[in-house]
């Protein structure tokens, strides 16, 4: 074989198509790498014809014309013609190179050159502000060559050759980056392979489909979300992250994903005072909810006088305390779940008492509830640090 130069920058796309469909359902396929390195050599693409032949040097050391290609690529002038050519960064695509160069991407090319997954991590991890960026980018160059091969993919198909492209990215990316993978493949399902959520409109009924792209979120309980008015319903409900839907308590993975959010910023203050407010309650108060909740559940008047004199009895002393821990007893919703009604409860401490001495609420569940925050606040082992000398005097530890 002859050495090959450069003829033309415009590859010859079936072939392109062909030999990368031949690669990827027959490895190591030897001959296939072959051709197609050459031919990005024929091209200019240097970088892109060098990892095939790296590739080749370990399937097949031996073949002779792998050593031409070596050849050919010494020979050339590789830096002048990159230049020339325009040959994307070493295992990156053009449309990720593109964005990492801060220009427009241009539109998906089914046959165009694929990025290798750990180059693709690595630009991630150079250029983490454009991280969820370059992750969509590889995954919409994948989808566009599994949707341009010969033979017709199935979603189902697709979806699994998605997920297996972003864990090879996402497995050499540390913690702190991984998130973007799962919200790159969130983002591309969601516009692309027609999933079916538990819900098919938000709160505001409009469709799910409707939603744009950087305002759209999936929960693990398949709930899927305009982040916008998702985050108005937590803030309303005092940054309790519970999804408005069902009523259960947010996972902890999807609490750091809402939080992680442009919407979800606001909520993170909420979040640090909720927890502000569940370390100021001290331990004798902790002591008196419990006792308090013991009463109401084991009621048994008609007119719950037993459980009524110990809410006031309980409010008394409430009343006695420094206001931050009054707020606190006001404000905090505690994660609890009524066993009975199968849903979580919602309200704060204060809110309970009240409603249960005017009967909007069962005495038994509102002792249930009491009961639940208790161990909840126990669980937190202790209050928070004293803001006056006052408080500081009143604290029990």
């Amino acid at each position: 074989m002859k050495m090959v130069t450069p003829r033309s920058e415009e590859p010859d796309m079936t072939l392109v198509a062909e030999l990368l469909e031949d690669i990827q359902r027959h490895p190591p396929a030897v001959a296939a790498k072959t051709l197609l390195a050459q031919h990005y050599v024929s091209i200019g693409w240097f970088d892109a014809a060098s990892d095939y032949v790296e590739e080749l040097k370990r399937n097949a050391p031996n073949d002779p014309e792998v050593a031409v290609l070596i050849k050919d690529l010494q020979a050339s002038n590789v830096s002048a013609q990159q230049k020339k050519f325009a040959t994307p960064q070493t295992g990156l695509s053009v449309r990720i190179q593109a964005i990492i160069q801060g220009q427009t991407p241009p539109e998906v090319v089914a046959a165009s050159p694929l990025g290798k997954s750990q180059a693709v991590a690595r630009a991630v991890q150079s250029h983490s502000d454009k991280a969820l960026d370059i992750v969509i980018a590889d995954l919409e160059d994948n989808l566009g060559f599994m949707r341009g091969r010969t033979y017709v993919m199935s979603d189902d198909s697709i979806r699994d050759g998605l997920v297996k492209r972003m864990r090879e990215v996402e497995m050499a990316l540390p913690e702190t980056l991984k998130i973007y993978c799962e919200l790159g493949f969130m983002y591309i399902e969601h516009e692309n392979l027609k999933r079916k959520y538990a819900n098919d409109q938000t709160m505001l009924m409009e469709p799910i489909s409707d939603i744009p792209r950087y305002d759209f979120y999936v929960t693990e309980d398949n709930y899927a979300w305009d982040l916008s008015e998702l985050v108005q319903a937590i803030t309303a409900n005092g940054g309790v992250m519970r999804n408005p839907l069902s009523k259960e308590m947010f996972t902890q993975k999807d609490v750091r994903g809402i939080l992680a959010s442009p919407h979800g910023k606001p909520l993170a203050a909420l979040q640090i005072a909720q927890n502000e407010m569940s370390q100021g309650v001290r331990p004798e108060t902790i002591v008196r909810m419990d006792k308090l909740a013991d009463v109401m559940l084991v009621e048994r008047e008609r007119t719950a006088m037993k459980s009524r004199k110990a809410m006031d009895e309980f409010q008394a002393y409430i009343a006695t305390l420094p206001e931050r821990e009054q707020k606190a007893i006001e404000a905090f919703r505690c994660p609890a779940f009524d066993r009975h009604a199968g849903k979580a409860y919602d309200s704060t401490i204060g809110q309970t008492i009240r409603d249960a001495k005017s009967t909007e609420l069962c005495i038994h569940k509102a002792g249930d509830f009491i009961k639940q925050a208790a161990a909840y606040l126990k669980e937190k082992r202790g209050a928070a640090p004293a803001t006056s000398e006052s408080e500081k005097s009143c604290v029990v530890m």
